[in-house]
């Protein structure tokens, strides 16, 4: 018995599960993961810091003049 010529071919089943995996030409490529930005690790140093050596170097010049 063949195929009535009179019959479309049947559709394929939207709910039935497929066996072979899409052809490589259509899947989508792999997406590049998204980059989240960097942290430091410590946060920088307080500019008060180095504002209080500044002042120690040019205080200390002045010191040793004071001297008895």
């Amino acid at each position: 018995m063949g195929l009535c010529a009179s019959k479309p071919p049947p559709k394929p089943n939207p709910y039935a599960s497929r066996d072979d995996p899409e052809p490589p030409e259509s899947n989508p490529p792999p997406q590049t993961p998204v980059r989240t930005p960097r942290r430091r690790p410590f946060p920088p140093p307080s500019p008060a810091k180095h504002l209080k050596a500044v002042l120690l170097r040019t205080h200390a010049a002045v010191k040793p003049a004071v001297q008895r």
